[in-house]
């Protein structure tokens, strides 16, 4: 098979399989490894770990031929590109935590080669491309730029809608070399006819702020419920009646806020500036949420000794 028309995609969850399917369904010979051996089990029987429309069709159209799940590292040394689908979590002290990545990319560095391309694909915190161009440099012989090629190309798709949304939404691509960043974009350029070129630094924020925007949003939906709760009206009512036909309108209603990119996005933004404010509210705000209703259901009963049911348990609405 083609170097260059194989791929590896390093972690097959709700980022990187969906990816790999696309791939491989775009002509590809995809390679999906993963750590965990009840996953590779699952894939390697066709069967989705996760609910993902058109993904059934595509595993069972692609699986064993284009499509290969498995956990060996090795396979790396046949790829033309390598995608990791790997974030940066945060430490103990909401710092960004790279050894998670530095695992991953040490356990691929024996069978890394001249010319490939590795692309980060999750969300990271500003500054882990250029962090991982040091350490690739260190670890081994090659120069990013010249004999190996490196990028980060977020991926911004809904969980569910993953496969549609990567042919849909633009690719970012972004690149602290001309070279990285032409080879990426044409990788992608196969399941996405849009690709959006930029610096590695403005394509990590480009990420982030999408993320904090929309969390900053639900902020503000959240403190407007409790606001609406002190005056005793239904703030359901006071939106719909704030954007109904008005252009200027858009107020989010509230809700739970949750998931692990929005909860610990912010971090990787407040940890350098001196006015972290806004990013920092809108944290407690959403993170308190929860306490709040607790207490105002307060008020209406006693809950010791009270039971509960959580109607729904889907991860987003209508998922």
């Amino acid at each position: 098979m083609s170097r260059e028309r194989t791929l590896a995609v390093v972690g097959t969850g709700r980022v990187g399989l969906p990816l790999a399917l696309c791939f491989a369904d775009a002509g590809y010979t995809v390679h999906g490894i993963d750590s965990d051996p009840e996953r590779v089990a699952c894939l390697a029987n066709g069967r989705m770990p996760f609910m993902e429309e058109g993904g059934e069709d595509l595993l069972r159209r692609h699986l064993g031929t284009r499509f290969r799940p498995g956990g060996d590292a090795a396979v790396v040394a046949d790829c033309g590109a390598v995608i990791v689908t790997l974030g940066t979590p945060v430490d103990e002290h909401m710092n960004p935590a790279y050894s998670r990545l530095e695992r991953v990319i040490n356990s691929m560095l024996p069978h890394l080669r001249r010319q490939q391309l590795l692309v980060l694909r999750s969300t990271i915190a500003p500054g882990t491309t250029r962090y991982l161009l040091r350490y690739l440099e260190r670890q081994t012989p090659f120069t990013v730029g010249r004999d190996f090629y490196l990028t980060f190309c977020p991926e911004r798709i809904a969980e569910g809608h993953a496969i549609a949304e990567t042919r849909e939404v633009p690719q970012i691509v972004g690149s602290l070399d001309e070279e990285s960043g032409a080879r990426a974009a044409a990788l992608f350029a196969a399941i996405c006819p849009t690709i959006l070129r930029g610096e590695a630094t403005a394509a990590e924020l480009a990420k982030l702020f999408c993320n904090m925007y929309r969390y900053i949003d639900f902020a503000i939906a959240n403190e407007f419920m409790v606001i609406a709760m002190q005056f005793g009206a239904n703030i359901y009512e006071a939106v719909d009646l704030a954007n109904r036909g008005y252009k200027r309108a858009g107020i989010k209603l509230p809700g739970l806020t949750a998931g692990p990119c929005l909860y610990k996005d912010g971090f990787f933004l407040v940890d350098k500036v001196p006015f972290a404010d806004l990013i920092s509210v809108a944290w407690k705000i959403n993170e308190t949420v929860p306490a709040v209703l607790i207490e105002r259901i307060k008020r209406e009963r006693d809950l010791v000794g009270a039971r509960a049911a959580i109607l729904g348990l889907a991860f987003k609405r209508n998922r």
